[in-house]
């Protein structure tokens, strides 16, 4: 797997900034893809390696096991693919970036299955090849995630005045003291 670099395309990872959405006002599914997502970046693209949760141990914990490896997959031709290169934050960073945001649409758009918008965002980041390929993998992270009550719901987020948090179920709990 390729280092942090300047010749590497994922090269601007891991930047820390004020602003995007905060996590706390995530719901516990969209949280736990969000810290999968920073940990597998900084166990790929960080120099010198971190000492940090693993994100297997979360998906593990979230009865996920099997998914570990599409899960893999899919982060290595996104990060591969997109143009311009994902901007993912640091593990500890309290906010989201717009790119984290956009993979919350998309595998929100996957779990609904709402082909036509899926479709259309990940036009916006990939080639036309790559998109073919990844919507698959997305949708089988996305129905997995949801098989074990991780329901995803960030496009609905959006457009909603008042947010109402059910509690997450006993296996996301579990998750999440894993990676973090």
């Amino acid at each position: 797997m390729p280092t942090n670099s300047a010749s590497n395309p994922a090269s601007k990872l891991l930047k820390p900034s004020p602003s995007g959405v905060p996590l706390r006002k995530l719901d516990a599914a969209e949280n736990f893809l969000i810290i999968c997502i920073r940990l597998w970046a900084v166990e790929n693209f960080a120099e010198p390696p971190h000492k940090l949760p693993c994100w297997r141990g979360g998906f593990e914990a979230a009865g996920l096991r099997s998914s570990r490896l599409g899960f893999d997959a899919l982060m290595s031709l996104l990060f591969t693919s997109a143009r311009p290169s994902l901007q993912i934050r640091y593990y500890t960073c309290p906010q989201t970036s717009e790119d984290e945001r956009w993979l919350l649409n998309c595998a929100t758009l996957a779990q609904q299955e709402k082909w036509m918008l899926l479709d259309s965002a990940l036009g916006q980041r990939l080639q036309n090849a790559s998109c073919k390929r990844l919507i698959p993998m997305l949708l089988n992270l996305s129905k997995d995630m949801l098989n074990v009550g991780m329901k995803l719901s960030f496009l609905q987020q959006q457009n909603a005045t008042a947010k109402t948090v059910s509690a997450p179920p006993p296996n996301l709990i579990m998750a999440s003291n894993a990676v973090h």
